[in-house]
């Protein structure tokens, strides 16, 4: 049996032993060799990567411990981090961060500008991450950081409110990366960034809101949501509306906008491919009963004959006048604080003024002073049969 000579040497000693990978170390040999590299192990194997002018370098090794005199630590791990830390964010942008709602917001508005104004592409990636880190504290999703950065560089060109086809280059497939913010995303509290906001009031009381509209859409069986391209905020919506049935029935896009007075209007067309069976099943679709609820939901709103809002007793009035000023004086005099909708329509037989009461005793008042103008059916044929002798011309937009 053969044994091993006793003065056989043991094997050397790893001297890579307690260091991290991406070290970076300075290797000399026993021959008289240098190497500078990072650390790297792979399949128990050490290696160095070593920079040698070129975009991925080369590296060197595995090595023979036997061959190793010294090694020196030039850099540690997280001292190699650290300068990577600082050189992708740069000089940091001027300002300080105040940790609230409006301090987040008002800090990211402003990084967003300073990259949309830097100078060259590696000074604009140095601000994004900078921009990334403060995002990062608040969760803020990918797609509103997009919105925020596209919109400061939007505004340099432009005055007008952007869209997401704006934003997106007319790119429909781009558009959907893009989300509006919220105000409660920049809440540093995660509860109140989840929780659901309730509806202001004023929007509430407002009949044709967003809100509104989309509740009553669904009551009556139409499938309202947001479309692609559009924001569903207070103030503005795009919706995709299919009709009962779903979308071979009908499909509309819908948009909706409150103006400088502040109230709501909506419009709509169909939304098609233009082809001559689109065109046969537009006509279809514009000539049931569905299209005429679904315009007069339009008008109306959450005044819709026929809709049933859950929630406190409410007393409704519909009177048909020439001046809706006097309506409106009315209940400026007489049911200040009572009136909890209210809606003055143009239609074929005059303007259409809806008013919501809260109380029993003000409608009752209001229907007194007002019992001769009452949109009641018999008096709407009448004023439809008086236009129509004197050949006067209507508005085609009739009372439901």
């Amino acid at each position: 049996m053969d044994f091993p000579d006793d003065d056989a040497s043991a094997p050397a000693a790893d001297p890579f032993v307690g260091r991290d990978d991406q070290d970076e170390l300075l290797v000399r040999f026993v021959d008289g060799r240098r190497i500078e590299g990072s650390l790297m192990r792979v399949a128990g194997m050490t290696f160095l990567q070593v920079r040698d002018g070129t975009m991925m370098g080369h590296a060197e090794g595995p090595f023979d411990p036997s061959e190793i005199a010294s090694i020196a630590v030039l850099r540690t791990r997280q001292e190699v981090f650290d300068a990577r830390y600082e050189r992708q964010r740069g000089d940091p942008v001027p300002g300080q961060l105040v940790r609230t709602r409006d301090g987040y917001e008002t800090r990211l508005d402003r990084l967003a500008k300073a990259a949309a104004y830097a100078e060259d592409g590696r000074r604009r990636r140095q601000i994004r991450a900078q921009f990334d880190d403060v995002a990062d504290e608040i969760a803020l999703a990918k797609t509103k950081r997009n919105w925020l950065m596209s919109v400061a560089s939007w505004y340099r060109y432009s005055n007008q409110e952007p869209t997401k086809i704006d934003l997106s280059g007319g790119c429909m497939t781009t558009a959907m990366t893009f989300q509006r913010p919220r105000p409660q995303d920049f809440d540093p509290d995660p509860k109140v960034r989840r929780a659901r906001v309730p509806v202001p009031e004023q929007v509430a009381a407002d009949p044709l809101s967003t809100w509104n509209m989309m509740r009553v859409l669904r009551s009556f069986g139409y499938d309202a949501r947001a479309s692609v391209l559009g924001d569903v905020t207070w103030d503005a919506a795009g919706l995709l509306v299919d009709f009962p049935g779903g979308r071979e029935k009908g499909r509309f896009s819908v948009e909706g906008k409150r103006d400088a007075s502040g109230a709501m209007t909506w419009t709509y067309f169909w939304d098609g491919n233009g082809s001559a069976a689109d065109n046969r099943r537009r006509i279809r679709c514009q000539s049931g009963g569905e299209y005429r609820t679904f315009r007069n939901i339009l008008a109306y709103g959450a005044l819709m004959p026929g809709f049933v809002d859950k929630g406190a007793a409410t007393y409704r009035a519909d009177v048909l006048v020439d001046d809706p000023q006097a309506v409106a004086a009315w209940l400026a005099a007489h049911a200040e604080g009572r009136v909890a909708r209210k809606l003055a329509r143009e239609t074929d037989v005059g303007w259409h003024c809806i008013a919501v009461f809260t109380d029993a005793e003000t409608v009752v008042s209001f229907r007194a002073d007002w019992r001769c103008e009452l949109a009641t059916e018999e008096r709407i044929r009448d004023l439809r049969r008086e236009r129509r002798d004197r050949r006067e011309d209507v508005v085609p937009s009739p009372v439901p």
